[in-house]
């Protein structure tokens, strides 16, 4: 009878670190032969070099000697990183399918606050984004401003309303005068006891305490 006629098919990835395939081998001229593309994890299947073909698994018929060649890609990296890891959390780094949406959260530490993302203008603390490419997102975070309120001499009395504050917000400091001693002023002047300020800014307000009466205070 006639002769077989062998041809060998090989079917091979780009890079083998990006994927496998099947469907190698020494086939009858003419024979179907299906071949197969697995992307491993974080990569994807981008296209055959033989075919415009997108199909993970296809059919071919054999007739001569052929390499086929399987194109895989990574998938984009989405990293989401804080300004500072002292001051807050970001989640959703990682791999994701080109056209994807993912999902970044920022979670700022205690007496922090998010002040917005590098890439936006959105506040929002969770937001969706679409992964093209390989991309890097900054979440903002920002150190609230610390309050200090306290005396000019811890012997003559004690002041209470140091603390963290959000921007803006409103704080109360009060003066007390230990026995003997009488609250004069703040540091910048101002008289009132208790006082309200609103906090923008780190800042200090020391009382001024002395010792005695207040002039024009007579004791009976």
């Amino acid at each position: 009878g006639d002769d077989i006629v062998e041809v060998k098919l090989t079917v091979k990835p780009n890079n083998s670190d990006y994927g496998t395939v099947t469907g190698s081998g020494l086939y009858e001229v003419g024979t179907k032969v299906t071949i197969t593309a697995t992307p491993k994890e974080n990569y994807y299947f981008t296209g055959w070099s033989d075919s415009d073909s997108r199909e993970l698994t296809r059919t071919i018929t054999i007739t001569s000697d052929s390499t086929i060649t399987a194109i895989f890609s990574e998938k984009p990296y989405l990293t989401a990183n804080p300004n500072n890891s002292d001051y807050g959390t970001v989640t959703g780094s990682g791999h994701h399918a080109v056209g994807s949406e993912a999902t970044i959260t920022a979670t700022p530490k205690e007496n922090c606050y998010f002040t917005g993302w590098s890439d936006c203008d959105s506040k929002e603390l969770t937001r969706t984004v679409q992964v093209n490419s390989d991309t890097t997102i900054i979440a903002n975070f920002a150190k609230k401003p610390y309050l200090t309120a306290k005396p000019n001499n811890s012997n003559y009395g004690t002041v209470t309303g140091s603390g963290y504050y959000e921007v803006g917000s409103v704080a109360t400091i009060t003066a007390t005068p230990n026995s003997g001693c009488y609250f004069k002023k703040w540091s910048d002047g101002n008289t009132e006891n208790p006082r309200t300020i609103t906090v923008t800014s780190d800042v200090t307000y020391t009382a001024t305490f002395k010792v005695g009466i207040p002039d024009g205070v007579f004791s009976v």
